[in-house]
Formats: C-alpha cells, structure tokens, sequence
C-alpha cells in the first residue's frame, strides 16, 4: 500500500512538471487521470501529503502546481539541544519542520525566517529543511509583511539593468512624441481617485450637447515607454501586476515610472490612448473612437471631494474647481443612466465592501473599517465598463486578435445544485441542449 501510494504521489508530481501542464483543481486532475469517483478520496489524501511536504502548492483558486522550490517561511523554535523547528506560516503543511543545529543560521527563539526544505515528509518522519534567512522576530515591526513577500515570492527590488534603462526615460514628454496623436491639452478632464493613490492610470472628460453626452476616458499609454523585449518589458511580465499591502505596494515598474513620465499627474502633458464615446439619452453609445492622444488634466481630484461636489453641492468645493464642477454634474447624470440601463440589460452589481487597514507608526493595525464606495467611485466605475465595453465589440466586429479577461466556466455540479435550489422559487436555468423546467 505504501509503494502505491508513493508511486502516485510520483506520477502527479511528473505530470505537474511537464510543460504543457496547466494547474487544475482536484476534480479537474480527476477527470484528466480518469480517477473513479469511489476512488476520488484516495486522489485527495495524495495531493493533501504532496501539499505537506510541499511538493506541490494550493493557489486561492483551488489549482494544484508543481512547487518548483520548496521554500517556506515560519516562526522558528529552539530545542535545548541546539537543534529547532519551524512552524510553518502556510497552514497547508501540517507538519514543523525539523532544523538540524547546522542549519539554523543562529536563529533563536520566535524569529520568522525562510527556510528551504531539503527533504521531504515521509510516512512517520517530519519535513526536514534549512534556514535561507531570518526576517527578524516575530514582534518586530513589518516583520509579518515580510514574511508575506518571501512566503509569495514578491520581488521587493528591481535588477541594475531595469533600474538602469528606466533612468533614460524622459521626465517630460517630448515634442516629437506628439507626432500622429491628437491633441486633446485644450479638453477640460479630471483623474479621480482616492487619496492615498500615487499612480494615476486614467482620466475623464466630459462635454454636453444638447441630448448627446461626448464622453472620454483617458488611458496612460505606458507601452510607449516600455518597449516590447525590453528589460522594463521582461521584469513587468514577470510581476504580472503592482502588489499592494497593508503598509506598502511593491509596483510592477520603477517608481519613476509608474509615478512620473507615465502617472497622469496634475497640469502636465502625458501621452494616453483615449476612447472618445458619443452616447445618446438612452445611454447607448452611437458613436466611437479609439485614438492615441497626449493630454493635461485640469486637477488631481479625490472621490471624497467629487462625491461632495456632486450629492452635496459643497459651495466651497463647488467654487474651488469652478472650472469642472458643470461637468462633473453631467458626469453624475450620465453615470445614472448608464448604470439604469446596465442593470436593464441583466447586469448583477457585486457590491462586496472592500476593507481598509489603518496602522500606527510601528505598524501595528489600529483600525480595520470598510472602505467608502460612494457616488464617485460609482461614477468612474460605470465610465471604465462602458470603454472597456466599447473597445472590446470594437475589436469583435473588426475580427482582430485581442485580449479579455475570461472567466472559468462554471462548474456543473454547483450549477446543478443552484438550479435545484432556485426551481423552489419558480425559476429556471438554461443552457444549450437544455429545457426550462420552471
């Protein structure tokens, strides 16, 4: 039984490293290895002791991939004996890890530190390993960040050569880098974000005529800075995307960049691909354009004053961006309407409240509050879907190669215990090859 059960955790393990592997979730490997479904809880109790001896990793979304190193990071204790344990922050691997006296780096008791695990778990015999790196005690301040960022493998510095080539980068933007775009300087727009934000991606314009609302959504245009095959290109590949935590981000490009030449920053010239939307009083977008431009926000504006501007009439406010107040009050009435004919069109509003942490100067959290989603994060939110609803039937109907967010398709034993609990209310669900049975 042992060799058995040995011999499977080896053919998931090589079948998790060939290339062509994509991480699945459990009953998708199931399905793939052709596992009978009285079977299925054997499947289980291997990916549960690869996972405790971290040969494979769990992702939040139930996908199951090979662990190409076997690091981890833990809180450290020390025997009398010279020897220690770690106690593994990744509640996945069941089992301490087992410290020879050689291998602890002089760790002491209650420190996080990294630890390499250099052989595995095996029947009756705890995970053995070796410390990489203290982080500091568990007590220190930041110290629980830390250990995030090594437990999730998050680049915290950017290599010489990147930092280097984002150097020559322009602070300001060049006269012959207007050529082809249009110039959209004289066109009154705003960025609106929260308070803390120190990189702004996009901006907004509006202008009124008659029934017809000519509405434009600015996008920095960051790929005219980081060229393809670039070292900037590569290292943004590899981060996929800007982390942030509590305490701080660690952003996909060099601060400055994501912060200068390419933040969409208050009075200056910033090149940008804009999408240009006519939209009639029934909210329907009758005409459009995608265009590279070059831009100048009129202000840096917060959610917080915006949603004064446009629920409250602040005076004060209403009087300090004088110039952008009429349009932000065309904003608000154009976010209704699209919003009313989303929701007619099926459209489901996931209002989920997202929470916000605020630390002390150690970094101790004092207060977790959830974070204020009022009519102006509202408003941005309905003019970011209709442009991202905009450029993709754009590309659909011009048959072009172009890249969507998907999402999974939904798994059919959740569906069909969705459908048995909504037929006790009358209703119905169906899908191809399917009937309604309300």
């Amino acid at each position: 039984m042992t060799d058995l059960f040995e011999k499977r955790k080896k053919m998931i393990t090589s079948l998790m490293q060939e290339e062509a592997y994509v991480p699945m979730k459990e009953k998708e490997l199931a399905i793939f290895l052709q596992v009978e479904k009285q079977d299925r809880e054997q499947l289980k109790q291997v990916l549960d002791a690869l996972l405790a001896e971290g040969s494979v990793t769990l992702s939040k979304r139930g996908h199951y991939s090979y662990a190409v190193k076997s690091f981890t990071c833990g809180t450290f204790e020390k025997s009398r004996s010279g020897y220690g344990f770690v106690i593994p922050d990744n509640r996945n691997l069941k089992q301490d890890i087992f410290i020879a006296a050689a291998d602890t780096m002089g760790a002491v008791d209650g420190h996080k530190v990294v630890v390499e695990i250099t052989t595995p778990a095996a029947e009756g015999r705890r995970p053995e390993g070796k410390v990489t790196e203290i982080l500091g005690h568990v007590n220190d301040p930041g110290v629980d960040i830390l250990s995030l960022t090594r437990a999730y493998d998050l680049p915290e510095k950017f290599p010489d050569k990147v930092l280097s080539q984002a150097e020559k980068v322009p602070e300001t933007v060049a006269e012959e880098d207007l050529a082809g775009r249009r110039d959209l300087r004289e066109t009154c727009m705003v960025t609106i974000d929260s308070e803390s934000a120190k990189d702004l991606d996009d901006a907004v314009s509006l202008q009124k005529e008659g029934n017809l609302y000519k509405l434009g959504v600015h996008i920095a245009d960051v790929a005219h800075y980081v060229r393809e095959n670039s070292a900037l290109d590569n290292e943004a590949y590899k981060r996929s995307t800007s982390v942030y935590l509590v305490d701080r981000v660690i952003p996909m490009l060099p601060h400055r960049l994501c912060n200068g030449i390419c933040s969409l920053n208050e009075a200056v010239d910033r090149l940008t691909l804009s999408c240009l939307m006519t939209i009639d009083e029934k909210g329907v977008v009758t005409d459009h354009e995608i265009v590279e431009s070059v831009i100048r926000t009129n202000h840096r504006m917060t959610y917080t004053d915006v949603n004064r501007i446009i629920t409250e009439q602040d005076e004060e406010l209403c009087e300090a961006f004088a110039d952008v107040s009429p349009m932000l009050k065309d904003m608000e009435e154009l976010a209704v309407l699209l919003r009313s004919r989303r929701k007619k069109r099926g459209s489901i509003d996931f209002d989920i409240p997202e929470t916000e942490i605020r630390l002390d100067k150690k970094g101790k959290p004092i207060e977790i509050k959830a974070y204020e989603r009022n009519e102006a994060t509202k408003l941005i939110e309905e003019f970011m879907l209709i442009a991202n609803e905009t450029v993709a039937e754009h590309f659909y109907w011009q048959e072009l190669p172009f890249v969507y967010r998907t999402h999974e398709k939904p798994d059919p034993e959740r569906i069909k215990k969705l459908t048995q609990f909504i037929r006790n209310y009358g209703y119905g669900i169906k899908s191809k090859g399917d009937e309604v049975h309300p």
